[in-house]
């Protein structure tokens, strides 16, 4: 991790988090005081069996380079070849979504599992009938919009109900 002021000078690099092994596809999500980092264990199976390539954990009080812990959550989710985790809150229910895609066999497959408590880290796979995303979607992203936003962005692309 570098910081910059002005995009002409950065500083010395640091590590932000680093469990001993490659990770990619990094997100964080807070509730409370917490911050909740999911990424990628880019560990093959064959090297990290029922760990690699797949979704971990970790969490921290701050978002300080070194103070996130993988221990926290040894519990890893998905079957293997899932990436690009995101975690959001359900914005009707005290809910939380973690939605992960899925590159081989098949690519832009994405699954999602539900909790209602972050902090476990205790994930429920939902079945496909129970959430709808855009057919091919990759690495979602997703931020809340205001009524006006969604009335502009309707009016230009007109998605179907």
């Amino acid at each position: 991790m570098n910081y910059t002021e002005d995009f002409l000078s950065v500083t010395e690099p640091e590590v932000f988090f680093d469990p001993g092994y490659d990770v990619i596809d990094a997100s964080i999500t807070q509730h409370d005081s917490v911050y909740y980092l999911s990424f990628k264990d880019e560990r093959a199976p064959d090297e990290a069996p029922r760990e690699g390539k797949r979704i971990k954990g970790a969490a921290a009080a701050s978002l300080q380079p070194g103070r996130f812990n993988a221990a926290v959550y040894a519990k890893t989710i998905g079957e293997p070849m899932i990436e690009g985790p995101v975690i959001i809150r359900a914005l009707d229910e005290d809910k939380w979504y973690l939605y992960g895609d899925c590159y081989m066999p098949v690519n832009a497959k994405f699954y999602a599992w539900e909790t209602a408590d972050l902090s476990n880290w205790d994930w429920r796979p939902m079945n496909r009938r129970e959430y709808h995303l855009p057919p091919n979607a990759k690495h979602v992203s997703i931020i809340s919009i205001g009524m006006a936003e969604w009335n502009r962005f309707t009016q230009v692309y007109n998605p179907p109900e």
